[in-house]
């Protein structure tokens, strides 16, 4: 399923509305690639994919390997973690993740760079180094985060869905 960014809403109204991409995505069970602006040619020669400790990043590396073997991509795993995020997972953990991920692509043929990053807002985070490597896609787990820490804080799955200048596919776990 695809979507578009819409705009005219102003950030607060959008924060506390939500955005149509948002909500398509949160409300159905398919994939979902937001796509806010197009550009002369779509395709998919550098895609994002934030890597996580939890179990679930291994669905979204297996869509990121579907991807890269029909477009050869390459494909930039980024960890990304806040301070708050460091008392609920080492940076050890992380660190350790990435690399076996990266290494067990790699064996597979495709071509991986790895960046661990540490900021206190994910989100910008994520589409920053997006913006910087020249992406053309960035995958995103969507899961049902603390419905409180999402609505006081919004999700970083969130943001990026409504924010992000380039294209995001959602995935739902499975399972």
């Amino acid at each position: 399923m695809g979507t578009h960014g819409a705009s005219g809403k102003g950030k607060l109204e959008k924060y506390l509305l939500g955005s149509n991409a948002y909500r398509t995505v949160h409300q159905t069970h398919a994939d979902v690639i937001t796509i806010r602006t197009i550009t002369d040619k779509i395709k998919f020669d550098n895609v994002v994919v934030p890597i996580d400790a939890t179990k679930d990043t291994t669905q979204k590396v297996a869509e990121a390997e579907k991807i890269a073997s029909v477009f050869g991509s390459t494909l930039h795993l980024i960890a990304v973690s806040s301070f708050l995020d460091e008392f609920a997972t080492s940076q050890t953990k992380l660190e350790r993740q990435i690399r076996l991920i990266a290494e067990n692509l790699t064996k597979k043929g495709f071509e991986v760079k790895t960046k661990i990053l540490r900021h206190e807002n994910v989100a910008d985070e994520v589409m920053g180094y997006a913006k910087s490597q020249k992406a053309d896609l960035v995958l995103i787990l969507t899961r049902g985060e603390n419905k409180i820490k999402e609505l006081t804080l919004g999700s970083n799955a969130r943001r990026v869905i409504s924010e992000s200048q380039i294209p995001v596919i959602s995935f739902h776990p499975k399972g």
